[in-house]
């Protein structure tokens, strides 16, 4: 599995969106709110306030499960189109990511072995990488990647007694609202904005639940706010974030389908 180009950075950080299942752990980014409404994603469209870069994600479902996602990036002078495809088996799913850029197409496929809970605890991928993913009961706690016994990816996420990520390999301290995440938002995953693959797991349900509550703050310089729809969705997220590195200004809107 290859790593994402700079300019999915934005991207991948506020698109590992979970979808909504038919759980009843009330409060989770899985769960149902108050007025018994579930919905799930479709799309989410994300502009900078900065500049021209505009992307698109359009997600597809077979019965209860992701089946198909295709991104577009819109505004970096890039041709840069991804499309995964998500193949279910019994104890497994196989990803197979189709990677259009410029003049280049190429795939890449992955074998993924889950675990009781249905989460992914395993990845072979056909360049010869290994994934391993370990969980905190419904968290995951850390993602390691190898190649030829060398770690390329090796990321770890500490969640307290109440489903919240408080810190990880870059953040030391994450604040939270009292907002549900009722949309599965994982925008604590802070690995993601540097392109990682994980990006294009996490809102299949592969990965863990997301945490309890939106989060407020990451160490201070970058902040969130949000609007809800009706049912308590999040329907658009301001990121600000105002680190010497790169400062930037995004704006998320999240588009949904009711199933109950």
């Amino acid at each position: 599995m290859k790593t994402n180009n700079f300019f999915t950075l934005i991207l991948s950080m506020v698109i590992c969106v979970n979808f909504i299942s038919c759980g009843d752990d009330e409060g989770n980014g899985n769960s149902v709110n108050s007025g018994n409404v579930i919905k799930r994603l479709t799309a989410i469209d994300i502009k900078s306030l900065d500049s021209n870069w505009q992307s698109l994600l359009e997600i597809e479902y077979s019965g209860d499960k992701v089946s198909k996602t295709t991104y577009i990036d819109y505004g970096s002078g890039l041709d840069y189109v991804v499309v995964s495809e998500y193949i279910y088996t019994a104890d497994g799913v196989t990803e197979i990511v189709n990677y259009h850029t410029g003049n280049e197409e190429y795939s890449v496929a992955t074998n993924y072995t889950l675990n009781e809970k249905g989460y992914i605890e395993k990845g072979e991928v056909d360049d010869g990488g290994i994934w391993t993913f370990s969980y905190y009961g419904d968290y995951m706690t850390s993602s390691i990647l190898l190649h030829n016994g060398n770690k390329d990816v090796d990321n770890t996420y500490n969640f307290n007694e109440d489903g919240l990520m408080i810190s990880n390999g870059y953040n030391k301290n994450i604040e939270y609202t009292n907002i549900l995440n009722l949309g599965g938002l994982y925008l604590g995953y802070e690995e993601d904005f540097y392109g990682r693959d994980l990006g294009y797991l996490q809102y299949t349900n592969l990965l863990g639940k997301a945490p309890k509550y939106l989060p407020e703050r990451h160490d201070g310089p970058r902040m969130f706010q949000y609007e809800l729809d009706e049912d308590g969705y999040v329907e658009k997220v301001k990121v600000e974030d105002f680190t010497e590195r790169l400062p930037y200004r995004i704006e998320i809107t999240c588009s949904y389908e009711r199933i109950k």
